[in-house]
């Protein structure tokens, strides 16, 4: 019997972990200590969307502001399904606040690490780097 209470409790326990709320809204309302920790912090607004693989999307946008990183017109950004915390880009047209990591020929990101300005306003929080 102790064997199987172990074992719920162990199962309970695993299957329990999740993110927890809005990735995009706790980056926005801590977004000066999160631009210290990517290598690319943008305003942009998503022009094409693919998918490299089923686990990788594929995102290109067209820049409206950099914060931090090299300064172009348009970026690319792979990303990353492969966490609990992993959201999709949706919507051409629709404007992002993205926090990436330099890879080898596109920035990434993995875990939701981006914002969505519509839901930022839904929420009443102002992105101030």
């Amino acid at each position: 019997m102790k064997i199987l209470v172990t074992t719920l409790l162990l199962l309970i326990a695993n299957g329990s972990q999740a993110c927890n709320g809005d990735q995009g809204i706790a980056l926005a309302e801590r977004a000066k200590h999160f631009v210290k920790y990517y290598d690319y912090v943008a305003q942009v607004r998503l022009s094409e969307l693919g998918k490299l693989t089923e686990q990788v999307q594929l995102a290109t946008f067209e820049v409206i502001h950099t914060y931090k990183g090299n300064e172009s017109k348009t970026a690319t950004i792979e990303n990353r399904l492969n966490t609990s915390c992993s959201k999709e880009f949706l919507d051409k047209g629709e404007i992002y606040y993205v926090f990436a990591k330099l890879g080898v020929s596109n920035y990434k990101i993995t875990g939701g690490t981006f914002a969505s300005e519509r839901r930022l306003k839904a929420a009443n929080i102002e992105f101030n780097p």
